[in-house]
């Protein structure tokens, strides 16, 4: 497998690709619903505190985790996530926003598609991780897109959605905005490339190795 970028998000004033320049904390937001699969929250949210420690930043990424309900979310491994907000909570600026896949992807909430269409457009960056896919696609936003999943559940997703290009052969692949990834660990090198793209290489490398 490999990771394939097309073309890069716009970027926000005073951060650059390669730049440690900062002039607000990037809001990472992952939604989870669920029995979302809970290294699916955990990997990235990692990659982007590990990011922000080697920093010397701790708000260099705030990370938050999006329930669909307020309290506890359950996700795989008998996990429990407590959610910092809720999808019907009023909407905050969001940086970043990542969707965690869930093992029955087929029970989408109508709830989670609506929100998901209306915020995903005003994010600097959008993305899945695994099956999260499912739901950005349900929710209207992947029409012509080059997109990954789970290599187990690509061929469902060409059948459910014919309209997109799915490439199940990639770590991850990057399209404008839309990032979209294979399996659960694939999140984290994601996770990886947004941090390069935010702080630069060396940053994103000395995260990398530590996190072995």
């Amino acid at each position: 497998a490999e990771c394939v970028t097309r073309t890069a998000g716009n970027r926000s004033q005073g951060r650059r690709a390669g730049s440690r320049v900062r002039v607000s904390t990037m809001r990472v937001v992952i939604l989870a619903p669920p029995g979302v699969q809970s290294l699916d929250v955990v990997g990235p949210a990692e990659v982007f505190w590990e990011a922000a420690r080697r920093l010397g930043d701790p708000d260099a990424y705030e990370v938050q985790v999006m329930g669909t309900t307020a309290g506890a979310v359950c996700g795989t491994g008998s996990l429990r996530f407590l959610s910092d907000l809720t999808i019907y909570d009023p909407d905050e600026p969001i940086d970043t926003l990542l969707v965690g896949g869930d093992p029955a992807f087929d029970k989408i909430d109508p709830a989670v598609t609506a929100w998901l269409s209306r915020r995903a457009p005003s994010v600097r960056r959008y993305g899945s991780v695994c099956t999260g896919v499912f739901f950005l696609a349900a929710a209207g936003l992947l029409d012509g897109r080059r997109v990954t999943t789970h290599w187990e559940c690509a061929d469902k997703l060409r059948n459910d959605f014919p309209n997109l290009v799915v490439d199940d052969n990639k770590i991850f692949i990057r399209d404008g905005a839309l990032c979209t990834t294979a399996g659960v660990t694939a999140g984290m090198d994601l996770a990886l490339a947004l941090v390069e793209e935010d702080y630069g290489r060396e940053l994103a490398l000395i995260v990398a190795r530590y996190m072995v």
